[in-house]
């Protein structure tokens, strides 16, 4: 096969090269024909970038988004009214960005004007999810706090939003029904979606391989290796969310548990508690949920009659069907305002002082929100820790209501309690009610509005999943090569590993952060900093004929052999993965950045 290595190497063609890589090779190589006109679109040939006109510039104006919204209708009416609320403070933001004087915190640098698709699989009704409606009537917000952030954040900085929310539409956007020559069949630069929009692209366009480097995928909880590996998947047999084979960074969460994803985050604006014109009362306490499930459960109505000794004003806004539903599933001293507008609900927020845990819902932004506002939150314990549902592709295990909080924030505005040991529950209650009312915003760096518009504009400007080296922007007819391209972030490889220690692990004890993309790096004998007697490559499924562990923890050392190990399988890359006792993972670490 050596002698038709040039072809390979200088012409890209192979046995697998389609019509237009031959036509290429024909006119460009060969002369056997006249170019066409217009050859670098046609032909996707490098041209000159970046062209003015292509690139972003961003805005302070949002009404081009309330536009795309209105369009969406009902199910969009929570994001828009999400957005208004946080307009201020992003405009602020982006017009304070412009007056900055470090390069190194300006989120203004040019980049290219992208094309991005958001396509929110999760308000569509034929996956009987259909967040949009839900959620104005107590169902899940969560979900499209992250999405109405996203929206406005990627409108802001410049590029051009393409906003879609159901299979007609959907269609509408990304279908090609006709043949424009033979450069990439991409019509957008990035599409933001959820599972279950992939689904649905993959439905429309077929074959997703055009545009399975340019996903990003919104996944609340993480997708960790074996389970988005299609072959490794331990769910692949039932309903799951897992086996998709992208890489990680794909993923995109909400909080920043694991980093083998993306973290993208949400956004808590600051709010001054002195200056408020709600007044807060001592002696209010407000649940923590809108469906009544979260009442329901072992021992949770002596909790409540607990924290009622301490703070007399309980309030709810659980949503019920039924008005008479209300003594059957709350206790008669909590006032239930039932689903309430956003500014009503935070007008009760802020006179609250306790925000209280029912166990669910999980690892939600409302939280972040309370804390920001001046309540404190009972964050309830699990003991042993809690496993998410088991259609999740993770195997992570949670230790509280909001984990974030318990270890990020914590006391004196997070209490974490076991809710059913009455006497640890009273102590803290106790402990609140004897400590000075809190009066200062506490927002986590991580979830401010500067952190989550330079950290969207970051992942843009530097993640990069396609492998060609011919970059385009899509139906622009720009096209140029891409250069060598500066490894983003810094690398760092951690040398004192302990046996059975993920990477995750072994980089936050150093004060840094496991980078996924950094693996193939590592990826190779001379990197270990071990003197490696042997050196084997990874074959996964043989290697699962001996273990019933996946392989997603190598590289790696293995002490007594003191044999080396690398990986065969790059989806198998991984920071949460714990090896053996035995061995020795090789770690590579970054700095935090926002």
């Amino acid at each position: 096969m050596d002698k038709y290595s040039c072809f390979q190497t200088h012409y890209q063609l192979n046995s697998t090269s389609d019509v237009c890589d031959v036509i290429k090779y024909l006119v460009i190589v060969e002369g056997v024909c006249e170019h066409p006109p217009m050859a670098e679109h046609f032909f996707s040939l490098p041209g000159k970038f970046p062209n003015e006109e292509l690139t972003a510039v961003i805005t302070t104006d949002l009404s081009g988004i309330y536009a795309k919204l209105d369009e969406c209708g009902h199910v969009c009416e929570f994001m828009a009214k999400r957005i208004r609320s946080l307009e201020e403070d992003l405009t602020s933001e982006i017009l304070k960005s412009q007056d900055m004087t470090s390069p190194a915190d300006d989120i203004t640098t040019s980049l290219p004007r992208l094309k991005i698709l958001v396509h929110m699989g999760l308000l569509t009704r034929q996956m009987g999810l259909n967040f949009g409606e839900a959620a104005l009537k107590g169902g899940p917000l969560g979900e499209l706090v992250q999405w109405s952030d996203l929206l406005a954040t990627l409108h802001l900085i410049g590029h051009d939003v393409i906003l879609s929310w159901s299979p007609e539409r959907l269609d509408d956007v990304i279908s090609t029904r006709k043949f424009t020559g033979c450069q990439p069949m991409r019509k957008f630069d990035l599409i933001f979606t959820d599972v279950t929009g992939m689904e649905q692209i993959k439905g429309i366009v077929g074959n997703i391989q055009n545009y399975r480097c340019v996903l990003r995928i919104l996944d609340v909880y993480g997708t960790e290796a074996e389970f988005n590996h299609p072959m490794f998947n331990p769910n692949k047999n039932k309903q799951n969310w897992g086996g998709k084979g992208l890489h990680l960074s794909q993923f995109f969460t909400h909080f920043p548990h694991s980093p083998d994803n993306s973290f993208l985050g949400f956004v808590i604006p600051h709010h001054n508690t002195s200056k408020t014109t709600n007044v807060k009362n001592k002696d209010r306490a407000l649940i923590y949920g809108k469906l009544p499930e979260v009442i329901k459960g072992n021992k949770k109505r002596l909790y409540l009659d607990l924290i009622h000794k301490y703070f007399t004003d309980i309030h709810a806004t659980i949503y019920l069907k039924h008005e008479t539903d209300d003594d059957v599933i709350l206790p008669p001293y909590v006032t239930n305002h039932g689903n309430m507008e956003q500014k009503k609900f935070v007008d009760l927020l802020e006179t609250s002082s306790l925000f209280i845990g029912l166990e669910s819902p999980l690892e939600g932004p409302a939280v972040l929100e309370a804390i920001s506002r001046g309540a404190i939150f009972l964050n309830p314990k699990f003991a042993p820790p809690k496993k998410l549902d088991h259609s999740k592709p993770t195997r992570r295990k949670i230790k509280s209501q909001n984990p974030f909080a318990q270890d990020v924030i914590g006391e004196p505005h997070v209490y974490t309690v076991n809710i059913r040991d009455l006497e640890e529950v009273e102590n803290s209650l106790r402990k609140i009610k004897s400590n000075p009312p809190i009066k200062s915003s506490q927002v986590p760096p991580q979830f401010t509005v500067q952190s989550f518009i330079k950290r969207m504009k970051s992942y843009i400007e530097h993640q990069d999943f396609c492998k060609e080296k011919i970059k385009h922007l899509a139906e622009s007819g720009t096209y140029w090569f891409e250069e060598n391209r500066k490894i983003w972030p810094s690398p760092f490889l951690l040398k004192n590993i302990s046996s059975s220690e993920s990477c995750s692990s072994a980089c936050s004890r150093v004060e840094m952060i496991c980078e996924t993309s950094f693996f193939p790096l590592l990826n190779d004998p001379d990197a270990f900093p071990h003197t490696c007697r042997q050196h084997d490559v990874i074959n996964p499924p043989q290697y699962m004929m001996m273990s019933s562990l996946v392989p997603s923890y190598f590289p790696a050392y293995h002490v007594t052999g003191h044999k080396c190990f690398t990986q065969s399988d790059p989806l198998l890359f991984s920071c949460s993965a714990a090896p053996p006792p035995d061995f020795l993972r090789l770690c590579p670490c970054r700095p935090p950045l926002f």
